[in-house]
């Protein structure tokens, strides 16, 4: 049983700490590193940790078993290197049986292994170098028994197999190379066959281990690959795809933005689920006085289900928070990761070294993003990893802790109208805000045309999906976001208002007849009658506040136009070939 003391405990979520107290060699090295010092965690879901500062790696046992006790730690040394060490570079290999130290490799960034099967001696160590041509090596991915994969950061992918047999330890070592055929054009520039390409390794994680071998995803730039390595020699590209212009489309959209020009995306980490594929994506519109740069979650079909020329973006959802991008910090804001409890959940973790977000994907209440702090003051996190459904970081003042969403209840019906029905708290109060010339995107979900309607060519469909898209946000306490749409959609300087039907004028009236008619959805007496095929923003915009009377989502819509400063600048519409007040 772990011990714990809860830190932070808050409605959206819970922070604790796990395990005992951290091992005197680890607290020592903590109190004699200075500032400068570059320490990096790497938390194994085996219940062995990674620590590195400088050349001292501490592989140590933070999750207490009925038959190994917490607390064991081993003091290894790494190689020399000009260059810092990083836990990323070091793969456990754990033993048969759960009373045993792992056995350890670790790789230097200029690529000397060396290979420990016995923590208990720091010399027994096997070492050979590898002739990487200059290139740094970036990460190594254990793919489950004995084997891992070593990624450079010019792309190159190299299988590292470890054995020990006759009291003699061996790391054989094979080059992946993807196959021939029709995915070998695209692999060719991916891997620097092209020396006009520099694409960028970002992620490699295993996936699942099948009969016909390990599944493994690779992250390039914004190029995703899933292989197939059946053992060395035998290694597949099953599935690749360009996903760039996707996003950016995706993104546009999402935003309520009318032109792509100016965004910049980038994809920073993979995670596959259960039945899906997650991706951690960041955007930016680099146009803006002030660019800000959103994290956003994207999740993909199966390549299973895939067809050609079909989206391959199932949804995507955009963090309400944003950090003001610099391309001096570039570095730093992306170097940010996905962390997920288990495949099958709909909870997930965004964090970096100063930044750490819940995310919630459930379908019932919507997405929900959460700042989440540690501690009240300034701290950076080391390291993270999942435990027994889990999720733990090493943060640099509480050591490591455990963080937990908290996801609301829904209520039931009767709870619904009784909260709608108390005279001292209305739903359909829309904060007044202020308009401002920031120009903030943050997160916005709101249904969308079909993707195989294909972008429409009404300018009208347009006002109106960012209007409705607005509107979503203001409901959700979001007004940066809103007004920013708003200022998007509906410029002062615009030089349409005053006249009759101007879009601002056809918007409003479009979206206030689609609230009128929509059928609700939330009431089963309607559900066979919803069209199969019917678009349900507004009907989602009824579902959040669990409104049946359709007078007061009018009344809020109302309520919106006038706190957002659109009443005062609304004129006339043309019906039925009279103008309209």
């Amino acid at each position: 049983m772990q011990s714990f003391q809860v830190l932070q405990d808050t409605p959206q979520y819970t922070v604790s700490s796990y395990g005992t107290s951290l091992p005197v060699l680890i607290t020592e090295t903590l109190l004699q590193a200075d500032r400068s010092a570059v320490i990096s965690v790497q938390l194994d879901e085996t219940g062995w940790g990674c620590f590195v500062c400088g050349r001292k790696l501490f592989v140590w046992r933070f999750k207490h078993s009925q038959l190994t006790r917490a607390n064991q730690c081993y003091r290894l040394a790494l190689p020399a290197s000009e260059l810092c060490h990083a836990a990323k570079l070091v793969c456990l290999f754990p033993s048969q049986g759960d009373t045993q130290a792992p056995s350890v490799l670790a790789v230097s960034p200029e690529g000397v292994i060396r290979f420990w099967t016995n923590l208990h001696n720091e010399l027994a160590f096997y070492e050979r170098g590898l002739d990487l041509s200059g290139q740094e090596c970036f990460s190594v991915t254990h793919l489950g028994g004995n084997t891992c994969v070593l990624a450079t950061t010019s792309n190159q992918m190299i299988l590292l197999s470890v054995s020990s047999q006759h009291m003699q330890s061996q790391v054989e070592v094979h080059n992946l190379k993807p196959s021939q055929g029709m995915l070998s054009r695209m692999s060719s520039l991916i891997f620097g066959y092209s020396k006009s390409h520099t694409a960028q390794i970002r992620r490699v994680c295993a996936g699942s281990d099948t009969s016909e071998g390990r599944e493994v995803y690779v992250l390039h730039d914004d190029v995703l690959q899933k292989w197939l390595i059946s053992e060395p020699g035998l290694e597949t590209v099953i599935y690749e795809k360009q996903l760039g212009t996707v996003l950016v489309h995706h993104f546009q959209r999402e935003m309520g933005l009318t032109t792509a020009d100016g965004l910049k995306t980038w994809l920073l980490d993979v995670q596959p689920t259960s039945s899906s594929v997650l991706l951690l994506a960041a955007v930016t519109n680099i146009n803006l006085s002030t660019p800000k740069l959103h994290y956003a979650i994207v999740e993909m079909k199966p390549e299973s289900s895939m067809v050609e020329g079909q989206d391959p973006v199932d949804s995507i959802h955009v963090t309400d928070q944003s950090l003001a991008y610099k391309v001096s910090d570039e570095v730093s804001l992306l170097d940010c990761h996905l962390l997920l409890p288990t495949p099958g959940t709909s909870t997930s973790f965004v964090y970096g070294k100063n930044l750490l977000l819940g995310c919630s994907l459930s379908p019932d209440i919507g997405p929900v993003f959460q700042d989440i702090n540690i501690t009240n003051s300034r701290t950076s996190n080391w390291g993270a990893g999942a435990v027994d459904n889990e999720c733990l970081f090493f943060n640099s003042s509480e050591g490591l802790v455990a963080v937990k969403m908290n996801l609301p209840e829904l209520p039931s019906m009767d709870e619904s109208i009784v909260s709608q029905s108390r005279p001292d708290q209305s739903l359909l109060e829309v904060p007044r805000f202020e308009m401002s010339h920031s120009f903030l995107q943050t997160s916005l979900t709101v249904a969308t045309p079909r993707k195989t309607d294909g972008i429409s060519k009404d300018p009208g469909n347009d006002h109106l999906t960012g209007l409705k898209a607005a509107f979503l946000c203001a409901c959700r306490s979001n007004l940066t976001q809103a007004e920013n749409m708003l200022e998007e959609l509906f410029p002062l300087d615009g030089g349409e208002d005053g006249y009759t039907d101007s879009p601002l004028d056809q918007a409003v009236k479009r979206l206030s007849l689609e609230l009128i008619n929509d059928f609700p959805p939330a009431d089963p007496r309607w559900a066979e009658s919803v069209p199969q095929d019917s678009i349900t923003a507004t009907g989602s915009l009824i579902l959040i506040h669990q409104l049946e009377d359709k007078m007061k989502a009018h009344e809020r819509l109302v309520s919106f136009l006038k706190n957002s400063g659109l009443w005062e600048r609304l004129t006339n519409h043309s019906n039925n070939t009279k103008s309209v007040a």
